[in-house]
């Protein structure tokens, strides 16, 4: 980026994704090129379901104590939070986001990588997935983003907040992220954390209410605290 402000990086792939909606006049034929439709809507989905599923099963295997992604993708109970609940709930969100029911979302978008992170010859580790705290808590990114967009979706994001209070949990002193997430954690609690990472606000009703709600699931996941 130094060296050219405009230059481009891509991920992987064959070919360049289109948006079918976006095109003017008619395309050259190309085996390179790839039309789609709803590829705004596709992006969102890759970071609000699939990069989120894939973050929540990290925080969720260090909470437990597991070891690598694979053995958290192993555990019954990771499953049902991430696949399933956690998920449901980022569908609503997206579908609030793009005018989409939840079953066209599932449709039309939906895409799982459960068993390539479950891979026995993976030995994924938390710490790369969980990487960058700051730019993955933001609120428009994988945990925060799809929760607001939940609760004007009218659901309750009750599992996208407990992982963002999971996040609380994580303990990684050589990603600088993490140390100062703890920082302020022990400063001035959750709500300072989302203030400084979420850039959530009291003054905003919905922002509001997530914030309490994930302050709510890091007292419950609390080992220490005493049962009521």
């Amino acid at each position: 980026m130094k060296k050219d402000p405009l230059s481009l990086s891509a991920g992987y792939g064959e070919a360049l994704c289109i948006d079918k909606e976006e095109i003017k006049g008619e395309l050259p034929k190309s085996p390179w090129i790839e039309v789609r439709d709803h590829l705004p809507a596709r992006f969102t989905y890759k970071i609000w379901s699939i990069n989120m599923r894939h973050f929540a099963v990290a925080l969720y295997g260090a909470y437990l104590g597991y070891t690598y992604v694979r053995e958290a993708t192993a555990d019954p109970y990771v499953e049902r939070c991430v696949r399933d609940m956690a998920n449901r709930e980022a569908v609503r969100g997206i579908g609030y986001e793009f005018k989409m029911t939840d079953k066209e979302v599932e449709t039309r978008l939906g895409a799982d990588h459960w068993a390539t992170w479950a891979n026995p010859l993976s030995n994924d580790r938390f710490s790369r997935v969980v990487a960058d705290m700051r730019r993955k808590l933001s609120k428009e990114d994988r945990v925060i983003g799809p929760a607001l967009a939940c609760l004007k979706g009218g659901k309750i994001p009750f599992f996208l907040a407990r992982i963002a209070a999971l996040a609380m949990y994580y303990q990684n002193d050589e990603d600088p992220t993490c140390v100062q997430l703890q920082e302020f954690l022990k400063k001035g609690g959750v709500i300072n954390v989302l203030k400084e990472f979420s850039g959530l606000s009291e003054k905003e009703p919905l922002e509001k209410q997530l914030a309490e709600l994930i302050e709510d699931q890091y007292i419950a996941l609390d080992r220490s605290a005493k049962r009521c």
